[in-house]
């Protein structure tokens, strides 16, 4: 995916990329009923609240002393392994969608997937997995900015979030921040 690319005049700011399980499904209308849409970001809040605890968390073991973080690294693999064990769990009752490579900031998403694809200028609801820590998705609804052809029978999709509330939109950023520090740590040999 062009590195250049943005969801809207103000650019895409921080970017976290990965191969993410994410589905779509079009919305009949153009936008949410204002009901619906504050449960949606309610929900999608409180998902991103429990991955960010969960992140954070991890995060923060190299700022304590050496035997805290011992103790700390031990609990987190029984939780880690109790988190991956209700994932399986979960997974059998409801399949995650595919992993697809993803552009995620606060602003907007960009996939390359095989078709169908949406069409330019639909609202669509994009469910997308963030963490395998935290198996449950966030749903967030989007306008299609554009609808690429690609080599093989892909396209890669540009939206912009729309409707997100002042705090989902703070919580994605800093998540997509958290993950990006990660990365840069992660490339330094951390």
């Amino acid at each position: 995916m062009p590195a250049d690319s943005s969801y809207d005049s103000e650019g895409p700011g921080l970017v976290y990329e990965d191969a993410l399980p994410l589905a779509w499904q079009a919305l009949a209308e153009q936008t949410l009923a204002p009901g619906q849409l504050a449960s949606l970001n309610a929900a999608n809040a409180e998902t991103l609240r429990g991955i960010l605890s969960i992140e954070h968390a991890i995060s923060e073991h190299g700022e304590h002393d050496a035997a805290m973080n011992a103790e700390l690294c031990r609990l987190e693999l029984k939780v880690d392994l109790l988190t991956y064990l209700l994932g399986q769990l979960l997974s059998r009752e409801s399949p995650l969608p595919p992993g697809l490579p993803v552009r995620l900031s606060g602003r907007g998403i960009e996939w390359t997937g095989k078709h169908p694809t949406p069409a330019p200028e639909s609202i669509i609801l994009v469910t997308l997995y963030l963490s395998q820590k935290y198996p449950k998705p966030i749903q967030l609804p989007a306008r299609v900015s554009a609808v690429e052809p690609q080599a093989g029978g892909t396209a890669e999709v540009r939206a912009e979030f729309v409707d997100l509330s002042e705090r989902l939109r703070d919580d994605l950023e800093r998540l997509v921040f958290l993950y990006d520090r990660r990365r840069i740590a992660q490339s330094r040999g951390r």
